[in-house]
């Protein structure tokens, strides 16, 4: 969970997409908070499903917003 891409993220994204990525993230802290008072296959189960969640979403959204940028074959490419 990288917090400073989702921080770039909720100021680039629309309003649906900013509560939506701050449910998620949500998810997460609590799932963590639930697990480290009750350590169980479960809540651990439920912290790996919001993580993934949240990583599919910010990945989804930073393509969206941020593009996967094009890679340059090599330093001289900048010159060009």
């Amino acid at each position: 969970m990288d917090q400073e891409k989702i921080k770039r993220l909720i100021e680039a994204a629309g309003q649906e997409d900013q509560i939506k990525l701050k449910v998620l993230h949500n998810a997460v802290i609590k799932c963590i908070q639930d697990y480290r008072t009750e350590s169980t296959s479960s809540r651990l189960n439920d912290w790996q499903k919001a993580e993934t969640a949240l990583d599919a979403f910010v990945a989804e959204l930073w393509s969206k917003h941020f593009g996967k940028g094009e890679s340059l074959p090599n330093a001289l490419a900048v010159v060009d």
